[in-house]
């Protein structure tokens, strides 16, 4: 097992090492955009890389799963955010998706649904499904995780308002819910979240610049489609 764990540990040093190359080497412009990478050959060894690193963890996921093992399973969600961030940079999305969701699920088996962990990569689920315009899911995914995020973690910590917040964005711009209540309501999140951004990390981090654009994009449209400010 020693063995087996130092040689995936390479593959994957070497692995996000073609990636961070492969970003540095284009330049500042397209560099951590969707499909900003494609053609890139240094990401698409990367991929190579980090595929043949998930190969070698086939047995290995299945010890995972057995034995609930947390540090192979922080291993193997290592190796598939990796392989999602190359998938997305050379714009693929579907197998950045598919990454994700067998990432959210181990995490699922391995800690629980009230792990903070679990809760990490779930927000990291919910970005990637916003990525692709998947906002239904967002919006699904989201009502199911708020509950259990309040009730495990309480209303001000750091991943329930990260829920609040993705799950507004799915509500924001899902068109089965985009009337005008709907976008004042996620507005009102929105802005409540940055508020408490800006008390927990900061007015300049940006989490919290992300949601006081949100919550502005939110008012925008609101007078847009329906004239008049949002209250």
């Amino acid at each position: 097992m020693r063995a087996e764990m130092l040689r995936v540990q390479a593959l994957g040093i070497l692995g996000v090492g073609l990636r961070h190359a492969g970003t540095a080497r284009s330049g500042p412009l397209g560099a951590s955009t969707f499909g900003g990478q494609r053609g890139n050959p240094l990401i698409e060894q990367a991929v190579s890389v980090l595929q043949s690193q998930q190969d070698m963890l086939t047995n290995i996921k299945l010890r995972i799963r057995a034995d609930h093992h947390s540090e192979l399973a922080r291993t193997f969600m290592g190796i598939q955010h990796n392989l999602a961030t190359c998938y997305r940079l050379l714009g693929l999305q579907a197998e950045a998706l598919s990454a994700k969701r067998e990432c959210y699920a181990l995490t699922l088996e391995c800690w629980g649904p009230r792990h903070e962990q679990t809760f990490i990569v779930a927000n990291n689920l919910l970005n990637s499904l916003a990525d692709g315009g998947l906002y239904e899911e967002v919006r699904k995914l989201g009502q199911e995780l708020l509950p259990v995020a309040m009730s495990a973690f309480g209303p001000g910590h750091l991943q329930t308002l990260n829920t609040r917040k993705n799950t507004a964005h799915g509500f924001m711009n899902d068109p089965a819910y985009c009337d005008r209540a709907g976008l004042i309501e996620a507005e009102a999140t929105l802005a409540d979240v940055a508020r408490k951004f800006q008390r927990l990390l900061g007015p300049s981090h940006p989490d919290t610049k992300v949601a006081e654009a949100s919550a502005a994009a939110a008012r925008h449209r609101v007078r847009r489609l329906f004239g008049g400010a949002a209250p």
